[in-house]
């Protein structure tokens, strides 16, 4: 009762109970390779109708070839069922999450919530806070919006159509938390042996 309260008190965060006080399943997360390359486009287009830009999948393919960021692949029972990224953008206290992609087959079961906060873990904890945005599609930007991220404004794509963008400010006592967390549900991740780099513009 006492730590929903402090939470109601404190709003939407990626620690909230109303995320995190359901069933995880114990994905593995990995870095992403060119082995992966095939499943990975798959889901893409697997989550791609009505809602991704036109000309989308190009881009992805893209980032892909490229392995622009930090790429990440989860599994569950020996499947890769997930795609997602993450950078920094012109310094440590600015980072993007990009490309969270799950197998329909796989959604709503927890494993949108494991990768959202695996890749909040891997941000440096020994600095000051760290704005996290996400550059979204409409049909996903309520998602990360109850991890506590805040709808600023809009981005346009090569079409200009518009999409939400939103940011999340987190200190290093929050990534910590989310760490400790991740542990006690036994997912893992690659910590200490990924590179996140810092580019000049979001993936």
């Amino acid at each position: 009762m006492v730590r929903r309260f402090i939470h109601y008190l404190k709003g939407p965060n990626p620690l909230h109970p109303d995320v995190v006080d359901r069933p995880v399943p114990p994905v593995r997360f990995r870095t992403y390779t060119e082995a992966d390359k095939a499943v990975c486009l798959e889901l893409y287009r697997s989550n791609e109708s009505g809602r991704f830009p036109d000309d989308g999948l190009k881009y992805f393919e893209n980032t892909l070839d490229r392995q622009a960021g930090c790429l990440l692949v989860g599994e569950l029972d020996g499947k890769v069922v997930l795609c997602c990224g993450l950078n920094y953008w012109q310094n440590w206290q600015n980072a993007v999450l990009f490309y969270g992609l799950i197998d329909p087959e796989y959604q709503r079961r927890g494993i949108g919530v494991a990768m959202v906060l695996v890749r909040l873990a891997l941000l440096r904890s020994d600095q000051m806070d760290v704005n996290v945005f996400i550059f979204a599609v409409k049909d996903s930007v309520s998602y990360y919006e109850r991890f506590g991220f805040r709808r600023r404004d809009h981005w346009k794509d090569e079409h200009g159509v518009e999409h939400p963008w939103a940011v999340l400010n987190l200190c290093p006592v929050d990534i910590l938390q989310i760490r400790n967390w991740l542990a006690k549900r036994g997912i893992r991740y690659p910590a200490g042996n990924v590179t996140i780099p810092v580019v000049a513009a979001p993936s």
